[in-house]
């Protein structure tokens, strides 16, 4: 089977484009998203060297191919907007200014590089995080495999494919490559490989084979196996939410929550806040609290808050979104998340950390559930379902879905918590790497939000701010430190 048909299966074809449907949450991201709300939350990985460019280009070029959803554009439709597959390839650019603070409908999946840093920022229409991850992942793995282990790579002369870079002010011709070797393309993790009777097929080299099984492996682990009982999916993009959709009684949420009192500054400044902590260091810490780093962190993030804002008249109310691919056995690389918002109330007095871990303990093994989560792909899915809803026009929808999204969402937040846990990556490249950032999507209500995300020997905590006073980044880093845990900081508000 040739390429074109396996993606004409994964999408749909209208007018001989290739065209996606959005899942449920890409609806309402993709009718929101304005100067203070992009909806785009970025990944970053730091190199021993600076960024190939040469390299990176190559690379980006065979990963379309692997992801040919994520080489989208939005489109508008009568009723939704939708995807449709672009015949450019992926952009990339040097970075020039404040990360996450906008986001091009045209191109919702960015390359960004600067020096020794490669980024990719994506809006949340496409993906979540851990969807996200995914492809960083293996960018990076087919950057460094390409740059330091592939001799053959290295010996090649690119001459017979244009890949053209976007990238604003510059002459295209500037910006093509050639490729003169088809095996490029071929020989890459992105094909399908040959099978017979099931099995893969012989190539007669025992390493070549290795790897190919390894790769088959791994693209196992991410889309499951067609012959497990559980079932696998027939395209790696379809709809989860439509799929765990029913009808159950509504959660009920805080209405509103304790916004932060601080002035949001102009359009585009995005202050971020890195500090490189030892893994090591937080587990000793974690354990004597008996929880894992990712509520000890959360109750710390809690405490700073509760201290600062002791006086606060209504909850503060963290949201955390969890990933339900693991909770439903699931592989996705689309949008496949639910927030859990649990609130500390501080008129009932002062909390003490153990209090707050253990109210967190609590909360997570009451809410983390099937069950509970059934009842928010309801609440999320209903309005989406909802025949008026449905029918009303785009360009209708577009005025009001802001105010709706504010109402029952970001209106019962008082900041944002997310932990992508550890980003694995093979331990032959990991001397290459030096750390990562990760930047959950900035917002005007929710002003400033907390992303983590960790290697086998740090954990990166990132604060992204809308304003000018980074009072509880510093209250944070300072708790930590009376604890014994030292942070070296990163900033770029100065």
């Amino acid at each position: 089977m040739n390429d074109n048909k396996k993606i004409r299966r994964e999408g749909k074809v209208k007018n001989e484009k290739i065209w996606y449907e959005l899942d449920a949450f890409a609806k309402t991201y993709s009718s929101i998203i304005s100067e203070g709300r992009t909806t785009c939350f970025r990944l970053s990985a730091l190199f021993s060297e600076n960024i190939d460019l040469k390299v990176l280009r190559n690379v980006a070029v065979l990963l379309e191919r692997k992801y040919p959803f994520y080489n989208s554009e939005l489109k508008k439709g009568i009723f939704w907007n939708y995807l449709q597959q672009k015949k450019t390839h992926f952009m990339i650019e040097e970075e020039k200014t404040y990360p996450c603070t906008d986001i091009q409908k045209d191109n919702p999946l960015r390359i960004i590089y600067f020096n020794n840093k490669l980024s990719i920022e994506i809006a949340h229409f496409l993906t979540d995080g851990k969807g996200a991850m995914l492809f960083f992942q293996d960018l990076i793995e087919e950057y460094l495999e390409e740059k330091y282990f592939s001799k053959r790579s290295r010996n090649r002369n690119f001459e017979n494919v244009d890949i053209i870079i976007e990238n604003k002010g510059k002459n295209k011709d500037e910006d093509k490559i050639e490729i003169k070797d088809k095996d490029l393309i071929k020989d890459k993790k992105i094909i399908d490989f040959p099978k017979i009777n099931g099995k893969i097929k012989n190539f007669g080299n025992k390493s070549f084979l290795e790897n190919k099984k390894k790769i088959l492996e791994k693209n196992e682990e991410i889309f499951g196996n067609d012959n497990e009982e559980n079932g696998a999916k027939e395209s790696k993009y379809i709809d989860l939410y439509e799929k765990y959709m029913r009808k159950v009684s509504k959660e009920t949420t805080i209405k509103s929550a304790f916004h932060l009192p601080i002035k949001i500054l102009e359009k585009g400044q995005y202050h971020i806040t890195t500090g490189e902590i030892s893994t090591d260091d937080l587990k000793m810490e974690s354990k004597k609290h008996k929880t894992t780093i990712g509520k000890y962190l959360l109750a710390v993030y809690f405490k700073v808050l509760l201290d600062r804002y002791s006086s606060a008249k209504n909850p503060i109310v963290i949201g955390v979104p969890v990933d339900l691919r693991r909770i439903f056995e699931e592989k996705t690389y689309r949008n496949f998340f639910m927030n859990i918002t649990p609130s500390v109330d501080a008129s009932l007095g002062a909390y003490s950390l153990s209090e707050i871990i253990t109210y967190l303990d609590n909360y997570f093994a009451l809410k983390i559930t099937k069950k509970e989560f059934y009842k928010s792909i309801y609440k999320a899915m209903n309005p989406m379902r909802n025949i008026v809803i449905k029918s009303v026009p785009y360009l209708v929808k577009r005025i009001f879905f802001p105010f709706i999204f504010d109402y029952y969402g970001e209106r019962g937040y008082t900041t944002g918590f997310s932990n992508l846990g550890v980003f694995k990556i093979e331990k032959k490249y990991e001397k290459y790497l030096k750390g990562f950032r990760f930047l959950p999507p900035p917002s005007k209500r929710c002003k400033i939000k907390m992303g983590v995300i960790s290697d086998s020997k740090k954990v990166y905590i990132n604060f992204g701010n809308l304003t000018a006073n980074y009072d509880i980044e510093r209250d944070f880093f300072v708790y930590l430190r009376k604890r014994g845990i030292r942070s070296k900081i990163i900033t770029n508000y100065f």
